[in-house]
């Protein structure tokens, strides 16, 4: 397996783990919020801080009961460049998922150093293509998939451009229950893709599948 570089950082064997903290949407819309938890994620040690970019109209109709919850979410890109001047001071790296076209190119004008890609847009193939076209390295969650699923996601990757990808072991489950977490599915990824570093995204509540995780 290759290392992957990310900025200041480096991901993948002969390096320490690659920790990324999910901010998602709990700053509810609200930079000085999502500055703090930038700011809580590095003095936890965390390598990472990431939160979630998507157009609204994309995801639901106007009249859609979550569409306005959804739009207050949203950031500007002024406040992406202030995220990432706050990010750059506590020396952790800012990366952002992706749900749609649009963000995916606003997050490639900010320069991030990764594209995060969610489970739900893995069988998007593409969308996966789009992405992969811009020349980032690319972290790819592969809950509520199949290995053929998986297989035909790396192809579609790396048949446009041959970039870094990693993979990361997930159950879609809010939260998953830790005898659910199956983390023998890391070692299964790490057999099937040896050219790809392993990682796992974890929902559980507890420590136990993280460090499972870690020690594999």
């Amino acid at each position: 397996m290759k290392s992957i570089e990310l900025a200041t950082k480096s991901l993948g064997p002969g390096h320490p783990c690659f920790i990324i903290a999910e901010g998602g949407l709990n700053h509810n819309g609200d930079p000085v919020l999502a500055a703090d938890l930038i700011a809580q994620a590095a003095a936890c040690g965390a390598d990472a801080i990431k939160f979630q970019t998507y157009t609204p109209a994309e995801l639901f109709p106007p009249d859609h009961p979550d569409y306005q919850k959804f739009q207050q979410c949203v950031f500007s890109r002024e406040t992406y460049v202030h995220l990432q001047s706050v990010a750059a001071a506590h020396r952790i790296l800012l990366l952002s998922t992706p749900f749609d076209e649009a963000s995916a190119d606003l997050l490639e004008s900010l320069d991030l150093p990764a594209f995060k890609i969610g489970s739900g847009e893995l069988t998007h193939l593409a969308f996966l293509r789009y992405v992969a076209q811009k020349g980032k390295p690319i972290l790819l969650s592969t809950g509520m998939s199949t290995p053929a699923q998986v297989d035909r996601a790396v192809e579609a990757i790396q048949s446009t451009r041959p970039v870094r990808l990693a993979l990361l072991h997930c159950v879609s489950a809010y939260p998953c229950p830790v005898e659910q977490a199956n983390i023998r599915i890391v070692a299964q990824w790490m057999r099937r893709y040896p050219q790809c570093p392993i990682g796992y995204s974890d929902h559980t509540p507890t420590l136990t599948a993280a460090l499972a995780a870690v020690a594999l």
